[in-house]
């Protein structure tokens, strides 16, 4: 299916993401001409999942701008987790089956589980998708170089051993 990863350096959130799709009846695998992590606004955000639910939020997601301060998780769990919901409610999902995001902005990255919610990990890196394990594995280990290299390098790793992630890369920053 895919490994989209995130990286925090400082109060930039990159995240990074494979193009591959595969169909649910399993077998084929197909490289997307849409890229699965896109920015809007403040925010980068990338998702995993089953591609109609996760290109029904790439297209019509309308996120409020975050506050300049106050509590980011409190404010995460209100409005970005409702927005998200409700783009997929608009574009005809009332219950989503397989569809997770990492959502990035100031300096933080939230996962979201669009089944059962959102929440925020302790270190710099998280990952979703077949890949993720993967990608956070590769993540721990690399310690050397910029974001966007760490992210590809852990994203190359991944592809070379698991056939569902391939390339090419897009990788994206706010």
């Amino acid at each position: 299916m895919t490994a989209i990863a995130s990286l925090i350096s400082g109060k930039s959130v990159w995240i990074g993401g494979d193009s591959a799709i595969s169909h649910e009846s399993g077998g084929q695998i197909v490289t997307t001409a849409i890229p699965k992590v896109w920015r809007q606004g403040s925010y980068v955000l990338g998702w995993a999942g089953l591609a109609n639910e996760g290109h029904a939020v790439q297209s019509t997601l309308d996120l409020p701008e975050p506050p300049a301060r106050g509590d980011m998780d409190r404010f995460a769990h209100a409005e970005i987790l409702k927005a998200i919901r409700l783009a997929l409610r608009n574009a005809g999902f009332e219950d989503p089956h397989d569809l997770d995001l990492l959502v990035g902005f100031s300096g933080r990255v939230y996962s979201v589980d669009c089944c059962a919610g959102i929440s925020r990990v302790a270190h710099e890196y998280n990952a979703i998708g077949s890949g993720g394990q993967c990608a956070m594995v590769a993540l721990a280990a690399l310690k050397r170089g910029g974001p966007s290299a760490r992210l590809k390098a852990a994203l190359k790793a991944v592809a070379m051993h698991q056939s569902d992630v391939r390339p090419p890369f897009t990788i994206l920053s706010v």
